[in-house]
């Protein structure tokens, strides 16, 4: 069996072909519409669509790009909302509805502190974060996106003022006590 290793990533242009065919795997019913998209000043990676009508954007950088991205992703969905409206007089068949919020993915190989904070002052569900890796098995090479932020299907407990949540060592941010680990699983992943 061959083992799994890092890998350079392909051409950006290989890369968004991979990357949209592996965001289904983290947005639920997303069709990918286009790829590298002109918005205002700068471009949208991958803009696709829920089952749902949800206008979706990602954008995918490299190690220290996450902070630059997220503003980014957030101009662009402000770029984006209204025009959706328009999008659909020209094109009713895809499927959008304008309208709603408009979701983007921010993906990176790492997330700093100064981006999980400022994702945490969003409204959920507004912008995900997604590590991504490009993995090499023998001679085949392939894309793996590692979501590390997930949209919530129901608000969480609260946590009252005062109260800190115990930190995780997780980055999907569960506790051993949710994984229901042994020691001798936990030992494995370490």
């Amino acid at each position: 069996m061959s083992e799994l290793r890092a890998a350079p990533p392909p051409p950006r242009s290989e890369l968004l072909t991979a990357l949209s065919a592996r965001l289904p795997g983290v947005i639920p019913g997303f069709r990918a519409l286009a790829t590298d998209l002109l918005a205002d000043s700068s471009r949208i990676d991958v803009f696709g669509v829920t089952d749902d009508g949800v206008a979706v954007l990602a954008l995918i950088g490299d190690a220290g790009d996450d902070l630059v991205l997220l503003a980014r992703a957030l101009a662009q969905r402000e770029w984006l909302a209204p025009r959706l409206a328009d999008w659909l007089k020209l094109a009713p068949d895809l499927g959008l509805r304008s309208g709603e919020p408009v979701r983007a993915v921010v993906l990176c190989p790492s997330f700093g502190p100064e981006v999980r904070a400022a994702l945490r002052s969003l409204e959920p569900g507004a912008v995900e974060l997604v590590a991504w890796r490009f993995l090499r098995n023998g001679s085949d090479a392939d894309l793996l996106l590692d979501p590390l932020c997930p949209a919530p299907a129901s608000p969480g407990p609260a946590v009252r003022p005062g109260e800190l949540e115990s930190p995780s060592s997780f980055r999907t941010g569960l506790s051993e006590r949710d994984l229901g680990l042994s020691d001798a699983e936990r030992a494995e992943f370490e």
